[in-house]
């Protein structure tokens, strides 16, 4: 499971992580999103790391993430801090609820 919580700079920030913001960053095409993304050096770094992420799953079905462990469900927050609660349910839950 994971979470994006980058936050786009567009209208000033104020749309936040808003559904669906990933994509650009998944397909690695910021540069023709830049109306929802945003441009500069940032948005690729996120989009490199991100793209990457994404192909090593497709290929290995092994995310590569070194501190995850399935037993504890745990969420990766992409891409601000990298971070894994415990449970991304609870986690989610606490959120919006």
């Amino acid at each position: 499971m994971y979470l994006f919580a980058w936050e786009t700079p567009v209208d000033g920030g104020k749309w936040k992580a808003p559904h669906s913001i990933e994509h650009a960053m998944v397909f690695d095409n910021v540069a023709k999103s830049a109306s929802m993304v945003g441009s500069g050096s940032d948005q690729q770094k996120v989009a490199d790391a991100v793209s990457s992420a994404w192909i090593r799953f497709a290929k290995t079905g092994d995310p590569k993430e070194k501190d995850y462990a399935k037993s504890r469900r745990q969420t990766k927050s992409c891409w601000v801090k990298q971070r894994l609660p415990k449970s991304g349910r609870r986690y989610l839950r606490g959120t919006y609820t």
